[in-house]
Formats: structure tokens, sequence, C-alpha cells
């Protein structure tokens, strides 16, 4: 939701809130029959590779933003934005013989959560002109995080967030 100022002031503000609730069910599989005989080699009847995996993401922020006008011409803008994400992901990942000789890997399961929040702040300023506007910001950016829950495995990684998670990506804008 958001509020704005309206009128002639030369103090005009916004003020808001946002919230995003999503979820994301996805299944892989992967049959390894038709990998080796695309190689030439016999197959493997019935042996695949299948992960299914739920993530669950729940982002929420308020925001606000000041324009004040010096002049008719010349205003300044601050303004900033707080975020609070939360990812948690629920993994199960196996390798199994299809037609039912046996051949097991061991079922992996993880349910990892990430959590982060952060303070985006905005500063410009304005000037316009008789055919155009000049102007300066420098604000920061952020893309959350989250989970890669293709099929994964590294033998040397025992942490499974270390594994799956990816980090935010941060970045200073300046126009």
């Amino acid at each position: 939701f958001r509020l704005v100022s309206t009128g002639d002031s030369s103090l005009q503000w916004i003020l808001g809130a946002y919230y995003l609730g999503a979820d994301r069910d996805q299944v892989s599989g992967l049959f390894y029959e038709d990998i080796i005989a695309y190689f030439g080699f016999p197959g493997a009847p019935g042996l695949f590779e299948h992960s299914v995996s739920s993530q669950k993401t729940t982002s929420a922020s308020i925001f606000g933003e000041l324009t004040f006008a010096l002049t008719d011409q010349l205003s300044i803008t601050a303004g900033g934005r707080y975020l609070r994400e939360e990812k948690n992901l629920d993994y199960n990942h196996q390798i199994t013989q299809a037609l039912g000789f046996g051949l097991f890997a061991p079922l992996q399961t993880f349910d990892l959560k990430n959590k982060y929040s952060d303070f985006l702040p905005k500063l410009s300023a304005s000037y316009e002109l008789d055919n155009g506007l000049v102007y300066a910001t420098v604000s920061k950016g952020l893309k959350g995080g989250g989970f890669n829950t293709e099929f994964l495995a590294d033998p040397g990684v025992n942490d499974p967030n270390e594994l799956f998670g990816y980090a935010p990506e941060e970045i200073w804008n300046y126009e």
C-alpha cells in the first residue's frame, strides 16, 4: 500500500509498505539409461536421479521518501526502504533403480532457512531546465539471495546451506 502527499506544498512525501509471500514447488528427474546410451554404451535400465523441493519466500518492507523544493527549479529528495526477507527450502533427493533391483542411494533431505534484512537509502537532487532535467542520484539496491535446487553434489562441502544457498547481491547506484 502507498500514501502520497497532495497539494502544491514545497514538501512532498510518499510512505508505504510492501509484502510478498511466494511458494515454489519443483520436481526434477534425470534418466541415466538415455544418457549412457547416447554415448554408445549399454544403458542401466531404470536408473534415475530425482529431487523434490519446496521453497517459500516471505518478504516485507516499509519505505518513505521526502522531496523538498528549494526553488521552482531545484529540489532534493531523501528516502529509504527497510527490507526483511526469509527463504525456506525443503529438499529431498535420491538416486534409485526404477525396476526395483535394490540399488538405492541414500536419501538426502535438507530443511534450510536464510534470513536477511537491510536498509536501502536514496539521495537525489534535480534541477529543471527550460527543455529538460538535470539530476544526480545515489541509491543502494538489493537482489535477494536464495537456493539453487538442481542436482548438486560436492563431496568437499559438508554444509548444505553452503552447497545450495547463494547470498543476496548489493549494489550502489550513482547516476
